[in-house]
């Protein structure tokens, strides 16, 4: 009997433990669960700007989980499998049979960017930029640089960056095979920069973070203060949400959130600028 009473009282202790558990657990205190996929190009702004919009609506958590890139956003949504995206380029022509909401809320530069490693250049023409992703010039020192090889990294064909890059800079879409290696996500191409000497790539100003790598002016232009929505700097990317037929209550101030002066200020931190602003 007084073993009986005693494993009874373990077990009330373990199911109250457990209870107690749950009850303290965060994850347990949200009401809704927002997850939006899709790029990688705004995926670290969006999780600043989905804290700030928790820090005001602690029952909603706002999920930005690892690049699938534009189009698989764009699949997910379309699908059914996810009810928010974000892209970083327009909707094409064929995925605008898919019916998609699409909301613009900001600008993005699209920017050259080094090693740290890279030293003596500050900015790129465009012509020395399509010489150095053909293969034409290889060696820092024919731009200005230090006597080393230059190291490439490269995306793939559809990336949103580059799409900016084969509209703007005459003759980069006919680059036929550009030596170095591909990259099909953008934190990959980051940690790439960040990771190898001499290395030159591309990509949205907002993942150009840490002291690792750095952003140059592009014919003379500094993305970081010249860039306004009427287009002064002549490389950038649009950063949009997308989702299809009505959004849940939730969903619908989170996107909303992205017009408000705070999001305006934080984005503005991250290099890109608010749409309409």
């Amino acid at each position: 009997m007084i073993m009986y009473r005693l494993n009874e009282t373990r077990h009330f202790l373990s199911v109250a433990v457990l209870l107690m558990a749950l009850l303290f657990n965060p994850l347990c205190a949200y009401a809704t669960e927002l997850t939006v996929v899709g790029t990688g190009d705004s995926q670290l702004l969006l999780q600043a700007l989905a804290d700030a919009f928790e820090s005001h609506h602690p029952k909603v958590k706002v999920t930005i989980p690892p690049s699938i890139g534009s189009s698989g956003g764009v699949r997910a949504v379309a699908s059914g499998a996810d009810v928010i995206g974000r892209i970083a380029r327009p909707l094409t022509k064929n995925e605008q049979q898919f019916n998609l909401s699409y909301h613009l809320f900001a600008y993005s530069p699209v920017v050259f960017i080094v090693n740290q490693s890279v030293a003596g250049i500050e900015g790129l023409t465009a012509q020395q930029a399509l010489d150095i992703f053909s293969g034409k010039i290889t060696n820092w020192s024919e731009v200005g640089g230090p006597e080393h090889k230059i190291y490439l990294v490269n995306r793939e064909e559809g990336d949103s960056s580059r799409l900016v890059l084969d509209r703007q800079i005459e003759g980069f879409a006919t680059i036929e095979k550009s030596p170095g290696p591909i990259f099909y996500s953008t934190p990959e191409a980051m940690n790439a920069l960040a990771d190898n000497p001499f290395t030159i790539g591309y990509g949205p100003i907002s993942m150009v973070k840490g002291p690792s790598m750095r952003a140059l002016r592009f014919n003379g232009y500094s993305a970081d203060t010249t860039l306004t929505s009427d287009g002064t700097y002549p490389l950038q990317s649009p950063f949009a949400l997308i989702w299809k037929g009505p959004l849940s209550a939730p969903g619908q101030r989170f996107v909303e959130f992205l017009s408000s002066q705070e999001s305006a200020d934080i984005m503005r931190t991250f290099g890109v600028q608010p749409a309409g602003n």
